[in-house]
């Protein structure tokens, strides 16, 4: 099936987990960090309970960040920029445990939420 397809082609599949709206981008590269706030899935899309399939076009993409900030800058203001910081230790430590995983890596980014 289609699924299955796209898992086998690097796909991945993951559960929603409720985190406020705000995803939070950690680039690494070397041993220095960098985390940006960006705007997310909202955590009431899917409390309809409906099996329809939603397309969501690179929701934390900048371009994404930019619409959200100009279409709703109250919101964008309580929802990003409100959200609570990721703690630089828990960044370190997210960033080193992927780097051991990846073979010791230098340059990457993962997501994150709280």
């Amino acid at each position: 099936n289609g699924l299955e397809e796209a898992l086998a082609r690097g796909g991945i599949l993951q559960e929603f987990v409720p985190h406020g709206g705000v995803l939070y981008k950690l680039y690494c590269v070397g041993g220095r960090c960098k985390v940006v706030n960006r705007p997310s899935i909202p955590d009431n899309f899917a409390s309809d309970g409906g099996a329809e399939q939603v397309r969501f076009e690179r929701v934390s993409s900048d371009a994404a960040a930019t619409r959200l900030k100009e279409d709703d800058p109250e919101g964008y203001a309580r929802r990003v920029l409100g959200a609570e910081p990721l703690p630089s230790l828990l960044a370190e430590r997210i960033a080193g445990a992927v780097a051991a995983c990846a073979g010791g890596a230098e340059l990457f980014g993962v997501d994150v939420v709280r």
